[in-house]
């Protein structure tokens, strides 16, 4: 056999061999795709589990605001993590969290005793928001978080946050278990 014909059969193998790889992966992915289901959308029935997560984030913006501990402590999982706005590592744990946001609970009864009065200047909209369901009891919240002093004609923005958050469901109930929240480096205040 010429040295011709045989660098046309390992080619004609290789070919072969290379067009069997390529359609056994072409049909694993069209499997995984078909399997996962469709990709979120108005209609993946899931509307009632969206409200419920925008209404954790609302409450514990809120709860920021107020400077309601026990509220932001139980709406964390106990192997929560993530990175906030001004860490260089991720915070591991709800109790490190806590202890990084400078916030003690159970709050100390001395403290419990004398409340900070609750920030009622600032106020808050959340825009961009939506929900990605990567499994019934897992879904990934990305949104814009806005902060503004209360009492102007519109809402101006004093502040901007980027924010993702993961929520569980655990017991029924939606709590989170990993951020990421940085402020908007493409933000600036409007000029007066």
């Amino acid at each position: 056999m010429s040295v011709n014909s045989q660098r046309t059969l390992r080619f004609s193998a290789r070919a072969v061999y290379l067009k069997k790889s390529a359609s056994v992966l072409i049909c694993g992915l069209l499997t995984t795709f078909c399997l996962a289901g469709q990709p979120n959308s108005p209609r993946d029935h899931r509307d009632a589990d969206r409200a419920a997560i925008r209404t954790c984030i609302e409450e514990i913006t809120q709860a920021y605001l107020e400077g309601d501990a026990e509220k932001i402590y139980v709406d964390r999982t106990a192997d929560w993590t993530g990175f906030l706005g001004r860490t260089s590592a991720p915070v591991i744990g709800r109790d490190e969290y806590m202890k990084v946001q400078g916030l003690h609970y159970p709050v100390p009864a001395e403290a419990a005793a004398s409340k900070p009065a609750k920030d009622t200047s600032t106020i808050f909209r959340i825009t961009d928001f939506d929900v990605n369901f990567v499994s019934p009891d897992v879904g990934v919240a990305n949104l814009i978080l806005e902060y503004a002093k209360r009492g102007q004609s519109e809402f101006v923005p004093t502040g901007r946050m980027r924010i993702t958050d993961v929520y569980v469901k655990r017991n029924g109930v939606w709590v989170q278990a990993a951020s990421h929240t940085s402020s908007d480096p493409n933000w600036r205040p409007a000029s007066n």
